[in-house]
């Protein structure tokens, strides 16, 4: 289900329709200093999406303060950039439902809103993937993962305390033969 969703570039249209409205809030909301915002965008190219997407695909909504002496820059965050990777990830992960949810989306967001870095959105997804599959034999079965924030603990876990270095590499080893596509899909983004 996922793998369709994310080649088609209908969904990019709704991502990009989203992010426009996105940027539209963020606009009326103003600057903090109290001045207009002006638009600022720039070109950037998503990478990996379907053929027929059209050309506004790749614009990043930014915006510039009016104020003289302020010119801050303000970019809201975006579905289609780091929003669309942590969801592309997710779709490789075993055990889930097969559909990503509005929250999801707003959540893919919010991350990055915060700034969160990919990079611990990765080990996160990989860490919980390994501590769902690498137990017990006779413990009882997991239900599906129904949502992204099934993972929100675990990134605040290792936001508070980042793992040791290699451990992340370690964790791809023991998952390669179990959730290949998954490991597959989170090297794929490192290159």
């Amino acid at each position: 289900m996922y793998q369709s969703l994310l080649q088609d570039s209908k969904y990019f249209d709704l991502l990009l329709k989203l992010d426009e409205e996105l940027a539209a809030e963020y606009r009326r909301a103003g600057c903090d200093c109290g001045g207009v915002l002006h638009s600022a965008r720039y070109d950037r190219k998503p990478r990996g999406g379907p053929a027929g997407v059209g050309p506004t695909s790749g614009v990043r909504f930014s915006f510039c303060c009016a104020t003289e002496g302020c010119r801050r820059r303000a970019t809201p965050s975006s579905l289609r950039f780091l929003g669309r990777k942590v969801l592309e990830l997710y779709s490789h992960v075993p055990g889930t439902t097969g559909y990503f949810r509005r929250s999801d989306r707003r959540f893919a967001g919010e991350l990055h809103d915060r700034g969160i870095p990919l990079d611990i959105v990765d080990a996160a997804i990989l860490l919980a993937v390994a501590r769902r599959t690498i137990r017990s034999h006779d413990a009882p079965p997991l239900q599906k993962i129904a949502t992204l924030h099934y993972f929100r603990p675990i990134i605040e876990e290792l936001i508070a305390e980042p793992p040791p270095p290699g451990y992340i590499g370690y964790i791809r080893f023991k998952l390669a033969a179990v959730a290949p596509e998954l490991v597959a899909a989170a090297n794929h983004r490192l290159s």
